[in-house]
């Protein structure tokens, strides 16, 4: 018994020390449970597919980099020469509620190569009919472009991009 009386003792001043700290972490530890339940991310989906995007496949983890990249290619939209696609996106809570945005005026598309396929505000995805450029020429690979989609909310910015191979 009296060991446990000198540890007490000598663990005492240590406490007192380590308190301020420990209500920081806490205080810290309870922000970061705020943050967490304000998080969203942009769900897209094509065909009612979900298509994961660049932003889905960042926050996963892969065992190797091959494992990485055939995640990549299966969510690459495959789009005939003149062809489109309707995007749909929701935006989806920390708690995962989800809500369809495909339309609204928060909501914002753009295409990385405008001069291959262009995209309208309502996520209206459209090759250009005579673009000489194809999937499977020597030297391309899957996903010859993107549509990056950003939505804003009264706190922040959530976006999403996701990739468009061209076929024949």
């Amino acid at each position: 018994m009296e060991s446990i009386t000198v540890f007490l003792n000598r663990l005492g001043p240590i406490f007192w020390k380590a308190l301020p700290a420990l209500s920081l972490m806490s205080s810290i530890e309870s922000f970061a449970g705020d943050l967490q339940k304000e998080a969203s991310s942009l769900r897209v989906r094509v065909n009612n597919n979900m298509v994961l995007g660049e932003a889905d496949l960042h926050r996963m983890t892969f065992k190797s980099d091959a494992a990485a990249m055939a995640a990549f290619r299966k969510n690459v939209i495959q789009i005939g020469q003149g062809g489109s696609v309707q995007l749909q996106v929701e935006i989806v809570e920390a708690q995962g509620k989800a809500t369809d945005v495909t339309r609204s005026a928060k909501t914002k598309y753009a295409s990385l190569s405008p001069w291959k396929l262009k995209v309208n505000p309502e996520g209206l995805v459209t090759i250009a009919p005579s673009e000489p450029y194809l999937s499977g020429q020597a030297g391309t690979m899957a996903g010859d472009t993107a549509v990056f989609i950003s939505y804003e909310t009264d706190t922040s910015a959530i976006w999403n991009k996701v990739f468009f191979s061209i076929t024949h």
